[in-house]
């Protein structure tokens, strides 16, 4: 019998996610606070776009991203990604969905340090 995973597991999976930004990228507090231009959040957007892609169109623009005839299917990620493009490495569905909620979780930390 199979068991279903629940907000919870999801919710630990995108902290262990933000851990694992903070612990091996070494993407510390003060490396997001150096992104003032929404570049968190535009990251974050991007990789939950592509986890609504269709499984077709989403193997075709994950695996060959840099085909001209898939860029203007995924023109909006081409437009808004934040950084260099060799820092976009979509997954599967779920960790892209997992690494959009842990880079929204840094932005919104980020947001918060502003206040003080």
């Amino acid at each position: 019998m199979s068991t279903h995973r629940n907000a919870a597991d999801f919710a630990r999976l995108i902290q262990e996610e933000r851990e694992r930004q903070r612990s091996q990228e070494n993407w510390t507090p003060s490396h997001d606070d150096a992104h003032q231009e929404g570049q968190l959040a535009k990251a974050a957007a991007c990789y939950a776009f592509i986890a609504g892609a269709s499984p077709a169109k989403r193997e075709n623009e994950v695996y060959h991203r840099n085909s001209p005839e898939i860029v203007s299917s995924l023109s909006i990620v081409y437009r808004t990604w934040p950084w260099k493009w060799k820092w976009w490495k979509p997954k599967t569905r779920e960790r892209d969905l997992i690494r959009a909620g842990a880079l929204i979780i840094a932005e919104l930390e980020r947001l918060e340090r502003l206040k003080s």
